[in-house]
């Protein structure tokens, strides 16, 4: 994909919220389970609301914050969802009718093993329901988690709406405000969580928010992990989604993507899955 982002020309005032945030890493991911091996997200100068990031005003290499736009949250999160050292192919779950509904609020991906059709990797899901933060049930199957030895790691990109430009989050750690690159601990109900799955589980994902289930060994990041050894406890009302598409071989054409170097590589502002179709 030569380039994608919100809206063309340099964006529109909305560019730079969380809920296109949201947009952007579902799309990138839509884009893989399709068969794009990559994809450009499209930057322009300082300024330009659909950013990634913009360095601080001033000429080149003057001191300063940087601003950190919501696709760079969301770039961060694709990133390590699809980081795979054999590689990944992602395959939409339609979790509420999601390829065809348009007024679903909710929507996933199995990202898989390229050399298993029954290995899962991790699992991305998305509640864009814009309740507060307020989290929303998915019920996830037994079989996500063969072979996983029970326990996964689940990571989210929260805001407190999807209005929200600055307060963001990926994995309970922020860059807002931040000058030397090294992100700073940000205050939130949405720390990373160890789940027990081996029977299955239920998950939840605040609205607006995604969530990263790492079935397997989770990338190594900065990131502080919080413990626990049940399910999410606190939960609250909301649409439950039940993925159940196992995104077996015997799918074709669009739906396997195998990835052979699957990266989103923020700082260059590139969405690479390396797919070979």
């Amino acid at each position: 994909m030569d380039e994608f982002n919100s809206a063309s020309c340099g964006g529109v005032p909305e560019s730079n919220m969380f809920g296109v945030g949201l947009w952007s890493a579902d799309y990138a991911l839509q884009m893989a389970s399709v068969g794009y091996s990559g994809a450009y997200l499209h930057t322009r100068e300082h300024g330009v609301t659909y950013n990634v990031f913009d360095p601080p005003a001033g000429p080149a290499g003057a001191a300063g914050t940087w601003t950190t736009n919501p696709n760079f949250y969301a770039m961060l999160a694709v990133t390590e969802a699809l980081q795979n050292s054999n590689g990944s192919r992602v395959v939409d779950l339609n979790l509420e009718n999601s390829m065809s509904d348009y007024s679903a609020v909710a929507a996933g991906y199995a990202v898989y093993d390229a050399s298993s059709s029954s290995n899962v990797h991790s699992l991305v899901l998305f509640n864009y329901a814009n309740a507060s933060a307020q989290g929303s049930d998915y019920t996830l199957p037994a079989s996500f988690f063969a072979g996983s030895g029970g326990n996964v790691l689940v990571r989210y990109m929260t805001a407190p709406s999807a209005t929200e430009t600055t307060n963001i989050s990926w994995g309970n750690q922020t860059y807002g405000g931040v000058a030397d690159g090294v992100p700073v601990p940000i205050k939130s109900q949405w720390d990373d969580q160890t789940v027990s799955c081996s029977s299955g589980c239920t998950v939840q994902v605040p609205g607006p928010g995604m969530a990263v289930v790492f079935v397997q060994a989770a990338p190594q990041t900065t990131a502080a992990t919080n413990s626990s050894s049940a399910t999410q406890s606190g939960s609250q009302s909301g649409s439950a989604a039940s993925p159940s598409n196992t995104g077996d071989s015997s799918k074709s054409g669009s739906w396997r993507v195998e990835s052979r170097s699957a990266w989103a590589i923020a700082a260059a502002a590139i969405v690479a899955f390396g797919a070979s179709v």
